[in-house]
């Protein structure tokens, strides 16, 4: 079993502290330490503990120390392991790869973009490929709640994506008071049991995610894992994770068309949606939890 030291934001599920309990659930060791807290003598107490490597996502410790950290990481050759769960290729954020303070800087990076290995490569990193998942527990089964919403879309406004704009501005001048935009300014304003209420008690949930071949959102097995009925966007790579029109409808970007005929097909047709929200849910609980993800980790380092 491996020991890991882990610097992160553990006071959310959905931030360092699903992945750090899904690594204890697997067995292995999990020393946390809080970004909020790191000071100068935090490298010490991670060389005290000897870990077979240290885990982290960007890395939110003071600058200050953060070029002192992967020298010290070097010198007691203590592997470092960048898990970050975002697109960088093609978007702003895309400057933060090469700078020289950079979280790219460990000996391992994992993201979800499996569609820019030669980019990675030229650039001198050690990038894998390591998809994001849910946590186990959220995967919830046997729970009924009431229909409240029709059709509705999870996720921020991003300017970034013009493609995101252009779809809500059509779905709700489309569907009118039977769309619901949740999440719009904050991609915090709906989490946990909130958020299993909301995709159950809604007929069916819009996918949606920054296009890039071989790469999509989280939000993907956040909605099918927690019983969601999904209509989303065909992005390469999709359908080896995922069987369409089993676990989730697909649609063509762009065409709104297709888009709304498949929306009013599944909202009359109940028992359909209830056979396919089941077999995802079960699929994902299976398949892509954070249990799954956290084991490919430490196959991947």
């Amino acid at each position: 079993m491996a020991r890991i030291c882990y610097i992160g934001n553990f006071t959310r599920i959905y931030d360092e502290e699903g992945i750090a309990r899904s690594l204890e659930k697997l067995g292995h060791e999990v020393i946390r330490i809080a970004e909020q807290g790191y000071h100068s003598a935090s490298i010490q107490v991670i060389v005290n503990e000897k870990p077979d490597f240290v885990l982290f996502a960007k890395l939110k410790i003071p600058m200050v120390w953060r070029e002192g950290f992967f020298d010290a990481m070097k010198k007691y050759h203590i592997k470092t392991v960048c898990w970050i769960p975002d697109l960088f290729f093609g978007l702003g954020r895309e400057r933060y790869i090469k700078s020289s303070d950079s979280f790219f800087r460990a000996d391992v990076v994992l993201t979800p973009d499996g569609g820019h290995d030669k980019k990675w490569k030229e650039l001198g990193i050690n990038h894998k490929l390591l998809r994001q998942g849910i946590y186990d527990e959220d995967c919830e089964t046997g729970a009924t709640y009431p229909v409240e919403h029709s059709i509705a879309f999870v996720g921020t406004q991003n300017g970034e994506f013009p493609y995101r704009q252009k779809l809500m501005m059509e779905l709700a001048q489309h569907y009118g008071k039977m769309f619901r935009w949740f999440g719009r300014m904050s991609a915090n304003h709906i989490r946990g049991k909130e958020l299993t209420s909301m995709l159950q008690s809604t007929q069916i949930i819009i996918g949606d995610s920054v296009y890039s071949p071989h790469y999509w959102s989280n939000r993907v097995y956040e909605t099918i894992g927690r019983g969601g009925f999904l209509i989303h966007p065909n992005i390469p790579g999709l359908e080896e994770e995922f069987s369409y029109y089993k676990h989730f409808i697909p649609y063509d970007y762009g065409d709104f068309g297709g888009l709304f005929e498949k929306i009013d097909y599944y909202l009359q047709h109940p028992d359909e949606r209830r056979k396919i929200t089941e077999a995802g849910r079960k699929h994902v609980m299976e398949n892509h939890t954070l249990l799954h993800r956290c084991k490919r980790l430490l196959e991947l380092v």
